[in-house]
């Protein structure tokens, strides 16, 4: 697959599947005033708008000293000199509360005698005068909460999104950023935070347009291998039964990736993935995935593509299933094929594989702690003399310190992998002759090299303290200790490291993860530090 255009060409015919979505309020409103704010309180979104305020929703305009929106209800409350014109009659108040969806609303009027009015259209003949619904004049109250963008001009697409011009991110401590425009999305479809661009140490979003059902943005970015660099995605959904995404990297990485998704019957779906990567080093990788999902069973075709190898894998399984106060398990059944495996002379091979893992339910220990235990096993025979057996024990631990916002995490993971190739070990496991000497990684004679036979063994005891302030502020310090086979003279993992990360929410948009880990006595080397550094939303 060295051409990206059969990648082009699926996205097109996924996207023709999705069909056209409709707005449940089709008004854009145009919001101004001295101090325009965007508030998120939980799962509520609220714009606040104080000083010469003035709303254009579709032909009904609204001036007053004071609006509140509910942005996910569409409803709003303006308050003090309260002026709308243009929808029906001309209205003036101290109060007008209105939904945009049914065009219901009341207005408080103080002239030529108090009177609470229940409108349709702004229409005074047909006004009722009676009591308001309980909640109407309701007011949220925004004095103890900060503003996750601040601006004097906004514009809302009501259930698709929001932008603020220009647009001031404050910071609790300050000043904060500021950008000419901003545009937040509102649409509550989680299949618009999908992405399909790889991972990064920062990744700052910016969104150019965005609907109810799409969203074109750019990427600020920064990783270990291309530095600073750009990068765009385009993502499509159709509610919660498709989406595709499309995410370009264009200058430094060269690389196109592609994720879709979608629902075909109640238990049966599709996924496709896929990346294409230009450049010196060209590489293609893709993965379509049909599963089916039963009362009792799964079923999962899987096709995947590395360059000129290609694999298709049957997978049957069980759900996760918990036998009260006994334990967790999964079983499973992957029957596979495999084309230019890389094992040569075999251009193909088929392959059977069982799996299954238990876990045991967490248990109380002395002095506060908690624990579980899980092993997960694996055995792969392939059609040529090959096999493997792949096993894993793990333990855990966690106690929380009363008194005090600390908690201890505690592990320990013992994995034995056998690798056994029953004709001419050696040459299928890459072994070196054994008639020249063989130096370590760090330049040691090592002749002790030549008693491996394909059975790893991988030992890791691990302890983790993490100090959690509020919201996302925390200071974590991790500490491992690796005893494997092999592991000598700089091959393998170092036995003993530690990292230390501190994590710092500076604005509401704006989260940061700075990191410093250590790697003791390895590879000649007494202390070998490492920086790390990442900032996301």
């Amino acid at each position: 697959m060295r051409n990206p255009a059969p990648l082009v060409a699926f996205a097109l015919a996924f996207a023709a599947t999705l069909g056209p979505a409709c707005a449940e309020v089709p008004a854009h409103v145009d919001v101004r005033g001295d101090a325009v704010s965007f508030f998120l309180l939980g799962d509520a979104a609220w714009l606040a708008a104080d000083g010469h305020v003035t709303i254009q929703a579709g032909t009904r305009t609204i001036a007053a000293d004071s609006v509140r929106y509910d942005l996910h209800k569409n409803r709003l409350l303006a308050t003090g000199n309260v002026r709308v014109s243009g929808r029906g009659d001309q209205l003036a108040g101290a109060a007008y509360a209105l939904d945009l969806g049914s065009e219901a609303a009341t207005l408080l009027r103080m002239d030529p005698l108090p009177a609470m009015l229940t409108l349709h259209r702004d229409e005074l003949r047909t006004a009722v005068v009676e009591a308001p619904k309980a909640g109407t004049f309701d007011a949220v109250d925004l004095s103890d909460s900060h503003p996750y963008i601040r601006s004097r001009h906004a514009i809302l697409a009501p259930n698709a999104n929001l932008r603020m011009s220009p647009a001031e991110f404050p910071a609790s401590g300050g000043a904060g950023v500021s950008l000419p425009t901003f545009l937040y999305t509102l649409a509550s479809n989680r299949n618009l935070n999908q992405s399909a661009l790889p991972g990064a140490m920062i990744d700052q979003q910016y969104t150019f347009f965005g609907t109810a059902n799409s969203i074109l943005a750019a990427h600020l970015r920064y990783d270990e291998q291309n530095a600073v660099t750009l990068g765009m995605d385009e993502r499509l959904v159709a509610g919660d039964n498709a989406y595709v995404v499309a995410s370009a990297l264009p200058f430094r990485d060269q690389q196109f990736d592609l994720s879709a998704f979608q629902q075909l019957l109640p238990g049966l779906q599709q996924n496709f993935n896929a990346d294409h990567v230009f450049g010196q080093y060209p590489s293609d990788n893709a993965r379509y995935q049909l599963q089916w999902s039963e009362r009792e069973l799964r079923t999962t075709f899987a096709l995947n593509q590395n360059n000129s190898s290609q694999t298709a894998d049957l997978v049957l399984s069980t759900y996760d299933r918990w036998i009260p106060h006994l334990f967790e398990y999964k079983l499973s059944l992957d029957y596979g094929f495999d084309r230019n495996p890389g094992t040569l002379p075999f251009a193909s091979d088929f392959r059977l594989g069982p799996s299954a893992y238990v876990q045991s339910p967490p248990a109380r220990l002395p002095l506060g702690f908690n624990a579980s235990v899980r092993y997960d096993y694996t055995f792969t025979a392939y059609d040529y003399p090959h096999e493997t057996t792949n096993g894993q024990l793990s333990l855990n631990f966690t106690r929380s310190l009363l008194g005090c916002p600390v908690k201890f995490n505690g592990a320990a993971t013992f994995q034995q992998i056998d690798s056994r190739y029953r004709d001419d070990a050696a040459r299928w496991l890459s072994l070196p002759n054994s008639d020249t000497p063989y130096y370590a990684p760090d330049g040691t004679l090592w002749p002790g090299y030549f008693a491996f036979n394909g059975l790893t063994t991988l030992r890791t005891y691990s302890g983790q303290w993490t100090y959690q302030q509020r919201g996302d502020n925390q200071i974590q310090f991790t500490a491992w200790y690796t005893d494997d086979f092999p592991q000598y003279h700089g091959f393998g993992p170092p036995p003993l490291s530690a990292s230390l990360n501190l994590t710092q929410r500076l604005t509401s948009m704006l989260k940061i993860n700075l990191g410093r880990s250590y790697y003791f006595g390895w590879n000649k080397q007494y202390l070998s530090p490492q920086w790390t550094f990442s900032v996301s939303p």
